[in-house]
């Protein structure tokens, strides 16, 4: 059945990047195929929580590489259900605060059946008054939130959705320990990271050669000023790398001491979850094929 014009005008740059890539690689893809619709939804969530101002659908449309009719239907979609506000004097769009209420909603589950890993996240986040993050790693070196735990002495540090660069800081090191074979590759893409405080690359690279003995990664203040941020990394049950459990302070003075017992606390529960994960896949494979 060939397509209308509207399903034409629906199709991304991106989708024709993907079908491209594929067909150069010969290879078929690996995990579920990404709808387009919704890699278009998240595209413009991503940037509107970027831009601190209203935005027009056309500059939106560039921005985020999509064709302006595609952007134009994404936007009025997700303003019809709340995910972004729409000025109607201005023609302007930005996040609503219904977007904040579903991550509200989705954190908000009963006491009975909490996840065992909202219990490993609440004891680190109480224990070391820090912010808790589980990231998902998307394609490429994007990631999405999953969970976190926000304890009232940071309640002015905003929550972070997504994650457009995930080869910096702490994951950063994780990445180039775990995800990156070419090491001679490592120092232009170090020169290109965003840094605050850049350190020595010696001194980087030594923190990335200790990932593989002590199984975490820390940053101290050398991207986001004042915090401190120890990350661990989540394997699936196939061996690849598909969370990253962080433990964000606010603060740089931590010894190396307190450091090291909370990169081992890191790693230690970043395993535990990565177990709950794995038995909540078994059993939702073993209920879909009842």
């Amino acid at each position: 059945m060939p397509r209308t014009k509207l399903q034409k005008d629906s199709t991304t740059k991106d989708d024709a990047s993907a079908a491209k890539e594929r067909s150069s690689t010969g290879k078929k893809r690996v995990g579920p195929r990404p709808v387009g619709a919704v890699v278009s939804a998240i595209k413009v969530l991503r940037y509107l929580g970027k831009v601190d101002r209203p935005l027009g659908a056309t500059e939106i449309a560039r921005a985020t590489g999509m064709y302006p009719g595609t952007c134009y239907q994404v936007l009025r979609t997700l303003v019809s259900d709340d995910l972004v506000l729409f000025d109607a004097d201005r023609k302007t769009y930005s996040i609503s605060s219904g977007l904040g209420a579903l991550v509200d909603q989705a954190r908000e589950e009963p006491q009975e059946g909490t996840p065992k890993r909202r219990q490993i996240m609440d004891t680190l986040s109480r224990k070391h008054d820090a912010t808790i993050y589980l990231i998902a790693r998307l394609q490429g070196d994007k990631g999405v939130l999953v969970d976190f735990v926000h304890p009232a002495s940071h309640a002015a540090y905003p929550i972070i959705l997504s994650f457009d660069f995930l080869q910096v800081g702490a994951i950063g090191r994780l990445w180039a320990a775990l995800l990156s074979p070419n090491r001679r590759g490592l120092k232009s893409a170090f020169d290109e990271m965003p840094w605050h405080r850049k350190p020595a690359f010696n001194e980087w690279m030594a923190d990335v050669d200790a990932v593989r003995k002590i199984g975490y990664a820390a940053d101290r203040g050398n991207v986001t000023p004042d915090v401190t941020v120890v990350a661990a990394p989540l394997f699936d049950p196939l061996g690849e790398l598909s969370f990253f459990l962080t433990i964000m302070y606010l603060e740089t003075e931590v010894d190396e001491k307190r450091l090291a017992q909370v990169g081992t606390e890191a790693r230690i529960a970043a395993e535990e979850i990565r177990h709950e994960l794995a038995m909540r896949s078994l059993m939702g494979s073993a209920t879909a094929q009842k």
